[in-house]
């Protein structure tokens, strides 16, 4: 029985077929969540703590894909598949645009049925990496993002540079008065999309153009102090 007090958000991860496979619970505190997966060897729910989902996995994990069913909608169509942080971010993304949107999540399962199941389908995606007030190497530090670059179709990056850290605070008050403003700010940036290695390249050029006037800034006050 899940205790309702101080519940803030409740979110269903769904199967190929449209399963309930686990259930995320978030309560008032943003690190005080209840997690319940699908244990095939007990043919129950396993209830465990929440976890930081950036944390380090190891072999008795695997990862799944929030809002999957709409996913294997839209990669049929080929629509854009926009990976978020958050299952806030998914909600969000698609209560004020007409993207799918989704984000991983690792859970630990000896459920042989959830294993692999988000990489295949994945595989021939367009997928769009949505930096929010972050950078491309916040992304690419994960297995599990290289992985899905890998087998995805396309990559492609959106600069979306949000009021706050946030992308589900960037469209909520008081950070935000007109949530579908910033949704016309958010999909011109999806359609300004660049793929990855272009982008890639892009920042490349544009760091060291940075690093070397900060060089140049330096050498210029090591010799105005020489005077």
């Amino acid at each position: 029985m899940i205790d309702s007090t101080d519940l803030v958000n409740y979110y269903e991860y769904k199967d190929d077929e449209g399963e309930v496979i686990f259930e995320r619970y978030i309560y008032c505190e943003p690190t005080d969540t209840l997690d319940m997966a699908w244990d095939n060897s007990e043919d129950k729910y396993n209830m465990q703590p929440g976890w930081n989902r950036d944390s380090v996995y190891g072999n008795n994990t695997c990862f799944l894909l929030y809002n999957l069913p709409k996913v294997i909608e839209s990669v049929k169509r080929g629509d854009p598949i926009l990976l978020v942080k958050s299952e806030s971010d998914v909600e969000i993304i698609e209560s004020y645009t007409d993207y799918t949107a989704t984000c991983f999540t690792v859970i630990f399962t000896d459920s042989e049925k959830l294993e692999n199941m988000a990489m295949k389908h994945i595989k021939d995606a367009k997928l769009y990496l949505v930096l929010n007030n972050s950078s491309i190497e916040d992304w690419l530090k994960y297995d599990i993002i290289q992985e899905a670059i890998e087998l995805s179709k396309s990559t492609k990056v959106v600069e979306y540079n949000g009021r706050e850290d946030t992308l589900t605070q960037s469209f909520q008050e008081p950070f935000c008065d007109d949530p579908y403003y910033e949704a016309d700010i958010f999909i011109e940036a999806v359609k300004n999309a660049e793929e990855l290695n272009a982008y890639l390249e892009k920042k490349e050029k544009r760091d060291k153009e940075w690093a070397d006037y900060l060089e140049a800034k330096k050498s210029e006050q090591e010799e105005h102090l020489k005077k």
